[in-house]
């Protein structure tokens, strides 16, 4: 069973979940809260007795990782390495026969970081095994997001709340939930639909011009609507997951594209990797300058965010190419007096805008892996 796409799911969401969630608000239960989530968790992996086993085993694995944390958590790095070796082994060493390649395994290992990270720096510090279960086994989130953080999430599973809240609560997650799949049901297949169209004609420039316009709008639409179902229903539990995405496609910037777009995946980055990044530097001293660190940090946190989408060159060129971008436009709003002069005129702003759209289409042609298409058949024309 897969979520928010198989039909078995949405019949045993629908019979399940308004009866459970009602019940969990009024007797504000952590220990069915867990339940409810060791249900959907079981049959997601109930037909892959290999995969469970394993993913069981990952979970305990884990959970001893965060225990030794907290009494030594000044090998924390060490730590954090262990708690990642997994999802390398499973994505850039191509161990598959390891059995570590569950559905779900990126997300929950942000999640396990985040919480090793945090112990270290004092913001956590404890943490019980049904904390820890519920957190990383939250199933509206499990696949594909959006990534919550421990600590607020902790604080909403514990909170009790009046029946008026639980109605807005419920209120506002049926409707997340409806809008996003209208979005992924109706308006990502209406782009899919002509985005196969074209897949099928001859590859020319016009052709992949439109197809990264297509594939853009509905990787958006198709996402945007999977995150929009998953806060929906993480609501009806009255957890207030964030909301992955801003309006991204009115972003005047690069950098403000990706304060809109796969948001909390893109904040996560920030925090646990660009600006540890830049403090490391700052505290030994390195680079010559704030603007040369950041240039620095962003390339490499785009890369790592490039390189963990998968090891192909698709992905990790477009890492690339939105590393430097940023860096690009972090240099420029700098250093350029042209900017600090205009960039509150109108004018400036709609230019800004094409601009970032179409940088943000060309990037999602390079992900899409019909520009290295492309660039094999121009090469084999010419050259």
């Amino acid at each position: 069973m897969t979520f928010f796409s198989d039909l078995n799911f949405f019949i045993i969401l629908l019979i399940v979940i308004f009866p459970i969630s009602i019940i969990n608000y009024k007797v504000n239960s952590k220990y069915l809260f867990l339940l409810v989530n060791l249900i959907f968790i079981h049959l997601l992996f109930k037909n892959n007795k290999i995969i469970y086993i394993s993913f069981i085993l990952f979970l305990l694995y884990e959970y001893i990782l965060i225990r030794l944390t907290i009494f030594s958590n000044e090998l924390y790095k060490h730590f954090v390495f262990l708690a990642i070796l997994p999802l390398i082994l499973n994505k850039f060493l191509f161990v598959k026969n390891i059995h570590f390649g569950f559905i779900g395994i990126s997300y929950i290992t942000f999640k396990i970081v985040e919480i090793i990270i945090e112990i270290r720096d004092g913001l956590i510090k404890e943490i019980n095994i049904v904390d820890y279960m519920s957190y990383l086994l939250f199933f509206p989130t499990f696949i594909s997001g959006p990534i919550d953080r421990y600590r607020r999430f902790k604080e909403d599973v514990s909170n009790k709340i009046s029946r008026n809240d639980y109605l807005e609560f419920l209120g506002t997650g049926i409707d997340k939930f409806l809008t996003g799949a209208f979005y992924k049901f109706i308006i990502a297949s209406f782009f899919f639909k002509y985005m196969e169209i074209i897949s099928e004609k001859p590859v020319t420039i016009i052709s992949t011009i439109a197809y990264s316009y297509l594939y853009g709008f509905y990787l958006f639409f198709d996402f945007a609507g999977y995150s929009l179902m998953a806060v929906g229903v993480a609501y009806l539990f009255k957890i207030k997951v964030a909301d992955n995405f801003n309006k991204p496609f009115l972003s005047t910037d690069i950098s403000d594209f990706w304060n809109r777009w796969h948001i909390t995946l893109s904040f996560w980055f920030r925090d646990f990797i660009f600006k540890r990044l830049t403090y490391n530097w700052i505290q030994k001293d390195k680079f010559e300058n704030n603007l040369v660190r950041a240039v620095n940090a962003f390339l490499i946190n785009m890369f790592i965010m490039g390189v963990w989408h998968g090891v192909n060159w698709s992905y990790i060129l477009y890492g690339i190419y939105h590393g430097v971008l940023l860096s690009a436009n972090e240099v420029y709003q700098k250093r350029s007096k042209f900017y600090k002069k205009h960039k509150k005129n109108k004018y400036y702003k709609i230019i800004s805008w094409l601009i970032t759209l179409n940088l943000v289409m060309f990037g999602f042609l390079i992900f899409s892996e019909r520009f290295i298409l492309l660039g094999k058949i121009l090469v084999e024309k010419y050259f």
